[in-house]
């Protein structure tokens, strides 16, 4: 017997191993992987180092730079704070010569002169002869600390004194120009600077600090006192109204009420005004007399700073003392008295305001003031008696 053979033959599935690729073509494509990694990897490192490279020479032009930056910088703010002094000083001028007839009016009724005298003869100025500026004392603008930054350093800086000797002290180590060629010589060749303030703070300042007794020192006692003899005895007098209620506080019996006050400063000349409330053009006579920095106390702090370098050429501001006054008048600047402000504006009507603005109009144009807020402060009345000016203008 024989076995019959099937037609379909068998297909042999060869084993498993067979399938795959050969070693050799998996070495291959490895290697060609780790070519592409490590080339990849270069080119990453090569930039890397190129950066930091960058990097290292930017660093070191920074350094060799920022000397001149530096340097730039500071030129950029002399600049501006030369700017600054000279813009006040060009408005000081062209103000001066806007009021020309006004102020020589006034001044010449002030220290009873005969044109052409010196005018500035008469400015409150304290001279330092050896150290060689002028400064103008200007009462409630800072002049305390200032008495006291210059008092610093001189043989009377240790002593335990009021203010009224302090200035009597500085006096007589800077006496005023004695002659007109005195005066002469310091202007052309002396430093020199004052300081203003805002006129409506300025007289607000002089009237709490004159008539009202601040502390239970006999200083405070006897200053009161004076200024009641001479002021607050005519005001109450003239100006009290029988139905004033502010009148009618306890604290007022012998002060008279700013509106009182107010009233007083507005029915007077200026020429009679006490040297803590007369315009500064009469004071100082910048319209007469040259002065190096026109300072502010709303800038107090960095005309101060800019003022003492300057002094310090000169020897003055060396001790300790001097450097603590410095941030006494930085301090200064820095106090706000706009509640305070808000207050006793607001006991007055808007024509005393208009009628205030009247009086220091020359001060207020010739330093950069505005009657407001304080015009806002001031209740309504009609009509109103100190008109604004008005400028007519003739059509063409």
């Amino acid at each position: 017997m024989y076995r019959k053979e099937s037609c379909h033959k068998s297909v042999q599935t060869p084993p498993y191993y067979t399938m795959s690729l050969p070693l050799s073509v998996y070495l291959e494509s490895f290697q060609s992987r780790r070519g592409i990694f490590i080339t990849w990897l270069v080119k990453v490192l090569i930039i890397f180092l190129c950066m930091l490279g960058m990097f290292s020479i930017y660093r070191r032009g920074m350094n060799i730079l920022s000397p001149h930056i530096e340097l730039d910088t500071a030129e950029a703010t002399e600049d501006r704070r030369d700017r600054l002094y000279e813009n006040r000083r060009n408005l000081s001028l062209s103000v001066c010569e806007q009021y020309q007839e006004e102020i020589t009016l006034h001044t010449v009724k002030m220290f009873d002169l005969v044109p052409p005298a010196p005018i500035g003869m008469n400015a409150d100025i304290l001279v330092d002869r050896v150290k060689q500026f002028y400064w103008c004392k200007v009462p409630k603008a800072a002049s305390t600390s200032w008495i006291s930054l210059l008092l610093s350093d001189r043989e009377f800086s240790n002593l335990r004194v009021s203010i009224g000797k302090q200035h009597m002290y500085l006096r007589k180590l800077m006496p005023p120009p004695r002659t007109i060629e005195d005066l002469r010589l310091i202007q052309e060749t002396f430093f020199s600077f004052m300081t203003v303030r805002h006129p409506f703070e300025r007289i607000l300042s002089a009237y709490r600090d004159k008539f009202f007794v601040l502390s239970d020192s006999p200083n405070e006692k006897n200053k009161a006192a004076k200024f009641y003899k001479m002021y607050g005895k005519h005001i109450i007098k003239n100006y009290r109204r029988p139905n004033d209620t502010l009148a009618q506080e306890h604290r007022h019996l012998q002060v008279p009420t700013f509106p009182e006050f107010i009233d007083y400063v507005l029915n007077t000349e200026v020429e009679a005004y006490n040297e803590h409330w007369v315009p500064y053009y009469l004071l100082c006579t910048p319209c007469h007399l040259n002065y190096t920095i026109i300072a502010k106390t709303e800038t107090i702090a960095d005309d101060s700073r800019y003022i003492l370098e300057v002094l310090k050429q000169h020897g003055i501001g060396q001790s300790q003392a001097a450097k603590d006054t410095l941030t006494r008048i930085h301090q200064t600047g820095k106090k706000s008295s706009s509640t305070t402000s808000r207050d006793f504006y607001s006991q007055l009507n808007k024509e005393q305001v208009k009628g205030l603005y009247d009086k220091y109009e020359i001060d207020m144009v010739m330093y950069d003031y505005v009657i407001e807020p304080y015009l806002s402060f001031a209740v309504n009345t009609l009509p109103p008696k100190y008109a604004p000016k008005q400028v007519i203008v003739n059509p063409e």
